[in-house]
């Protein structure tokens, strides 16, 4: 077994539909996704999380098993902008805390050295689960901040950031 990395190919539906299902479904029942009923969270969430993958501004990184590249094993969306933005990481449950018994790194960092960004550095993510709640030493340089995600520009978001700091 060896973890590869690439970059998602947006108009791969099957891929794509792999990231938004999956980030959906692990998701829905984290205190901190906000208020949608469970009734309508698949359908305001998969159209929602759709449009973050494909905007412009957004890469997502897809960890995959390097002798058979349709599997894969994870996967990390985050923002283009100047400061690392992480939208979210998710690793299929079978592969989380795999480094040492099946890989020779984690599949989460590896797909956070694929994005080009050190969890030690200061960096922003937009979604708080329980399970990053318990690998928060795993990540010293996070800070929870879901404002960006609410703006498809990273001029608008950083205007409004500074207006809610009344500048």
């Amino acid at each position: 077994m060896s973890v590869a990395h690439r970059l998602l190919d947006k108009s791969d539906l099957e891929e794509r539909g792999f990231v938004v299902g999956n980030w959906a479904d692990s998701y829905r029942l984290a205190h901190a996704a906000g208020l949608i009923r469970m009734s309508r969270w698949f359908p305001v969430m998969l159209e929602e999380l759709t449009s973050i993958v494909c905007g412009e501004q957004t890469k997502t990184w897809l960890a995959y098993e390097a002798r058979e590249p349709a599997f894969l094993y994870g996967f990390l969306v985050a923002g283009v902008a100047a400061r690392p933005y992480v939208y979210y990481v998710f690793v299929k449950h079978n592969y989380r805390r795999a480094r040492g018994r099946l890989f020779d790194q984690g599949v989460a960092r590896g797909l956070f050295a694929a994005a080009g960004i050190d969890p030690r550095q200061p960096f922003e993510y937009a979604c708080k689960t329980p399970v990053l709640g318990r690998l928060a030493g795993q990540i010293p340089g996070g800070r929870w901040n879901p404002l960006p995600a609410r703006f498809e520009n990273h001029d608008e978001r950083e205007d409004r950031e500074a207006q809610g700091r009344g500048a």
